[in-house]
């Protein structure tokens, strides 16, 4: 290695080390920051609701209904949008997920199945959107009940009917930003 580039790393080691320790110590607000960020959105509550599953083309109760919780959870984001949490609950000697999500527009995630009084209780979470909620119209989804030992295998729309909700009104949300 010549002189120069001996030289060359020592001056860039010397000026990058020192930009570095700048950069950590100008750093620490943006982890604060970051930090502050994180507890506030772990801050967020979820809400219960009361719920009625109704068929997918009428407002009658669906058949699917016995086999879900009768309330629904809801989680609003940063984003205004929300997490719904559904709760399949069926019989264990129906197998472990017999009822699961075909819905592919509200992104929805298996968030786990526990074992509850002789039924599989499995958690779907799904994001809605505030104007859906909002519109106070049942909400419309897809699932999958497939019965291994029946030779039961069909798919259905249904539609999600949240009791109670309120959305959040704009004097409510602009009383909550500041104004200069």
């Amino acid at each position: 290695m010549s002189t120069f580039s001996r030289t060359a790393t020592l001056f860039s080691t010397v000026v990058l080390g020192s930009m570095l320790a700048t950069t950590t110590v100008s750093s620490v607000n943006t982890v604060v920051n970051a930090s502050e960020t994180e507890t506030t959105q772990a801050a967020t509550t979820k809400k219960n609701y009361a719920l009625k599953i109704l068929q997918g083309d009428k407002d009658a109760t669906s058949t699917a209904s016995q086999f879900y919780l009768d309330t629904i959870s809801l989680e609003k984001q940063a984003n205004g949008n929300y997490y719904a949490y559904l709760t399949s609950n069926t019989p264990v000697n129906l197998g472990d997920k017999p009822i699961s999500s075909e819905d592919t527009q509200h992104q929805v995630v298996e968030m786990g199945t526990t074992e509850k009084n002789g039924h599989n209780q499995t958690v779907y979470r799904l994001t809605l959107t505030a104007d859906e909620l909002a519109s106070g119209q049942p909400i419309k989804t897809k699932v999958h009940v497939k019965l291994d030992a029946m030779d039961y295998d069909h798919k259905y729309d249904i539609r999600l009917a949240i009791q109670g909700f309120k959305p959040e009104t704009a004097a409510s949300s602009s009383a909550n930003t500041s104004s200069s």
